[in-house]
């Protein structure tokens, strides 16, 4: 069962000198009143890590926050793909950005981290071959 408690309480029980933090929302809706009492409280030596996305990447293309309206846009189309496949496998009306590009193609070192990761991914879930 949840425990109800207030933010000063929270902060005191769970928050400590050291700890790696998040303080999120959803763009605009970040929490200041949980830093401010992390700061009232005189917690030291935290990191703060943000957890909000800076890009979207699909099979398709790659998705940013517009700077002002905060809706996720298309600002990159990966090789082969066009805007129609992208709008019939989207579920709202996805907007394209004025100087949409086209996705550069991975070098040899994202190639080589990607097997690394799929690898490490299929030996970690006890899969082999294409099926990982």
């Amino acid at each position: 069962m949840a425990e109800w408690m207030t933010l000063a309480e929270a902060i005191s029980a769970h928050v400590h000198d050291g700890d790696v933090i998040a303080l999120e929302g959803f763009t605009h809706l970040i929490p200041f009143a949980a830093g401010h009492e992390i700061i009232r409280q005189r917690r030291r030596n935290l990191s703060l890590v943000r957890m909000t996305p800076v890009a979207v990447i699909t099979d398709l293309c790659i998705l940013r926050p517009d700077p002002v309206m905060r809706e996720l846009m298309v600002t990159s189309i990966h090789p082969g793909v066009d805007r129609a496949a992208i709008v019939a496998s989207t579920g709202w009306s996805v907007q394209f950005a004025e100087d949409c590009a086209q996705t550069e193609p991975p070098g040899a070192r994202e190639l080589a981290t990607l097997r690394d990761l799929k690898a490490r991914t299929a030996e970690a879930h006890g899969v082999e071959g294409e099926a990982a």
